[in-house]
């Protein structure tokens, strides 16, 4: 089994690849020398961190903790000066995000949603088991590895249900740095929201759009361009809401989504997620038995797999990062487009 040691000597970056954290944190490419492996190193200045410091420690110690192949792992930690830095497996297609902005901007097809769904799903259940609830899911923290696995980043924001062996009575007590994921939490957290659900967007509802204008999602948080689900530019993958006054846009849609139609299964799917009753609202082990997910990786007589599904994208690997000059002269001339993401929307 190979073995990350938490030492700076054994791994050589290969040039920065992000911020995050406010600009607390940096996530580079970096190879561990012992074995010539590609991993990611995320970096937090604890000095620039400010009340973020303890959601760093939260995550570092919980990662450590989780075991499961659609969680993001933890490799080694270490401390270097005022930073501390984790060293994570690569996701070579970067993250759901990453993908939408640079690739796919009316959405992921629908089978590709599903592969990625179902992996977060297990993941989801994985963590609900241990008693801890994710708050953060989005699709900047979902990640995408090479082979085409997905995986729950961004436990930062994680709340455990049980603590000392008492039930949590501030669950929904949030820190003020994850006022960045109120657009997805769930519809009873925001209470004061107000307004109609949103629904996946094709030939079947687009119509009905123009006849009944769609409001804000009430578990969205109801403005801005990245109040969606499911699409391009709003850190999701197909439901898109307008800006401001949390309107479909309709005549900037018809025309895209028009002359598509999803499933049924999907659409059922989608409803059951938005109930605003979280009694009707199934648990992720559930909605895993649903039909939409049974065959999330079955299409037409065949099996396809993720990456096949995200063609012409390709992941990030050892054959564009021969050496430290290759990525850097890449960075350079702005080239990560060819790389298939955008350097600025990691967020581990």
């Amino acid at each position: 089994m190979l073995t990350f040691e938490p030492d700076p000597s054994h791994y050589q970056s290969c040039g920065a690849l992000a911020t995050c954290c406010e600009g607390a944190g940096s996530v580079h490419l970096a190879r561990h020398l012992p074995s010539g492996n590609l991993v990611a190193l995320k970096k937090f200045n604890m000095e620039r961190a400010g009340d973020d410091a303890a959601l760093v420690q939260h995550e570092v110690r919980l990662t450590r903790q989780l075991r499961h192949p659609h969680v993001l792992g933890l490799h080694a930690a270490f401390v270097a000066g005022p930073h501390v830095v984790a060293v994570l497996p690569l996701m070579a297609f970067g993250s759901c995000r990453d993908l939408l902005n640079a690739h796919f901007a009316n959405g992921l097809p629908e089978a590709a949603v599903a592969c990625v769904l179902s992996d977060a799903l297990l993941g989801l259940e994985y963590i609900h088991r241990r008693g801890i609830v994710h708050r953060a899911v989005r699709a900047s923290h979902i990640l995408v590895s090479g082979s085409g696995r997905a995986c729950l980043s961004g436990l930062r924001y994680s709340c455990p249900l049980v603590e000392n062996g008492r039930w949590q009575k501030a669950l929904h007590s949030f820190p003020q740095s994850t006022a960045r994921n109120l657009n997805w939490l769930s519809p009873e957290v925001l209470e004061q929201v107000r307004g109609c659900c949103p629904q996946l967007l094709d030939c079947s509802t687009v119509a009905e759009c123009d006849d009944d204008g769609p409001g804000t999602n009430e578990g969205n948080g109801g403005s801005g361009s990245d109040a969606g689900l499911l699409h391009h530019g709003a850190d999701t993958l197909n439901i898109r809401e307008g800006a401001g006054s949390g309107r479909i846009e309709c005549a900037e849609v018809v025309t895209e989504y028009a002359q598509r139609r999803f499933s049924d299964a999907f659409h059922q799917m989608t409803e059951l997620c938005l109930q605003r009753d979280p009694v009707q609202r199934p648990a992720a082990s559930q909605l895993l038995q649903h039909p939409f997910f049974k065959n999330a990786r079955r299409t037409g007589s065949g099996t396809c797999s993720l990456p096949e599904l995200l063609h012409p994208v390709m992941p990030l690997g050892d054959r564009h990062v021969a050496t430290q000059d290759d990525l850097a002269s890449m960075l350079a001339a702005e080239r990560l487009s060819e790389l298939d993401m955008e350097p600025d929307q990691w967020d581990f």
